[in-house]
């Protein structure tokens, strides 16, 4: 059990925030996962607030906290497409890397090189929309206030996230390959064993929860708030998770 005056040291110490500044926020992709775990939060919780609204009395209140919620989510939401528009020039230099690197037509050569190239086309066509979405380039032959184009710069967003729906068919065939091979030290029961941050138990969630909302998003759209953010929420959790661990078991045995 946390003690008071813990929590008090933790609060009051400078290596706490020093420690989730080094961490957390200057890693780019580790405070991606954070973001979204707080951004699908956001969306479940405005979800279930929704569903549990019955008197009158509190349904204004309600209905504030719940707007309020969407709004974090949707911030959230564009913040990470933007900045994710960067990860693009790392994902080039990784699919170089393996197209330059010595032939091989094996699973462990072939694999890796399709799930990067998902990436990268979903990248690059997520990117695309964005540019397109915020008028960054100011294109004279775009206007997001004709429906025609928007309806476009939709059909662009769903085709990038088909390609992400790809990558992640692909981790989890990858991660099902490795439970269920012959002399595999993975069993089903570690792989689902997240609290001892076990590397397959961590993609296994993450793709998990993912899935659903990559066919969500490739298409018109069919899941309601609460899925949404429950899915996304898991997904994005899973990947988070021990970051945060590691960061409360230093900060626990720097404080105590």
């Amino acid at each position: 059990m946390v003690s008071i005056g813990f929590l008090l040291r933790l609060i009051s110490s400078q290596d706490t925030y020093q420690s989730i500044q080094s961490q957390i926020v200057s890693n780019p992709s580790k405070f991606d996962d954070t973001l979204a775990t707080f951004q699908y939060g956001s969306l479940l919780v405005a979800g279930i607030l929704k569903k549990v609204q019955h008197s009158k009395d509190s349904s204004a209140y309600s209905a504030k906290v719940y707007q309020s919620l969407r709004a974090i989510f949707y911030y959230f939401q564009d913040y990470r497409i933007v900045s994710r528009c960067w990860s693009l020039i790392p994902l080039l230099a990784s699919l170089l890397r393996q197209l330059n690197s010595k032939p091989n037509i094996s699973y462990s050569k072939l694999m890796p090189l399709a799930q990067t190239l998902s990436l990268v086309i979903f990248q690059a066509l997520e990117n695309y929309a964005a540019v397109l979405s915020h008028n960054f380039l100011s294109l004279p032959n775009f206007d997001l206030n004709d429906p025609k184009d928007q309806q476009y710069n939709t059909k662009v967003y769903r085709l990038s996230y088909r390609f992400w729906a790809l990558y992640v068919i692909l981790e989890l065939a990858d991660i099902s390959r490795s439970i269920l091979r012959p002399g595999s030290t993975a069993t089903l029961r570690s792989s689902l064993d997240l609290a001892k941050l076990n590397p397959i138990a961590i993609r296994l969630y993450n793709n998990l929860g993912f899935l659903p909302l990559t066919f969500h998003w490739s298409t018109s759209g069919f899941l309601p708030e609460t899925l949404i953010g429950l899915f996304g929420f898991v997904g994005s959790g899973a990947l988070a998770y021990p970051h945060w661990v590691r960061l409360s078991k230093h900060l626990t045995s720097t404080l105590n």
